[in-house]
């Protein structure tokens, strides 16, 4: 099994697309980045204490919610072939994370 993961270098909350960014007055939350770091580090050793493949990709200034990279990309292999599907997503502020994923697994040799 494989994980792609993107280190929490600038996860914070930059914009709300989601009622959960928010607190009870309607402000921005704020992130504990000590907090975010450790929770990042004890799931990537509980993916590789599983015997998980584990890749990490740096996180890119102005893509806050990138450390969330589930959704940017859908690799697979087709009649042997590896094909990553560009999704679209719904959030403006996040549609730049597909391409930076994207450019990572054309390097590997995806066709997107």
């Amino acid at each position: 099994m494989k994980v792609l993961r993107v280190r929490p270098d600038f996860y914070k909350i930059e914009y709300a697309i989601n009622p959960y960014m928010l607190d009870e007055d309607g402000n921005l939350k704020q992130v504990d980045q000590n907090l975010a770091q450790k929770q990042w580090q004890a799931l990537g050793d509980v993916y590789r204490s599983l015997g998980f493949e584990v890749t990490e990709l740096p996180g890119v200034r102005g893509l806050p919610d990138m450390v969330y990279c589930a959704n940017t990309s859908f690799p697979f292999l087709k009649n042997g072939k590896k094909v990553m599907i560009r999704p679209k997503m719904m959030s403006e502020n996040r549609q730049d994370e597909v391409t930076s994923v994207a450019k990572y697994f054309s390097e590997l040799g995806y066709e997107i």
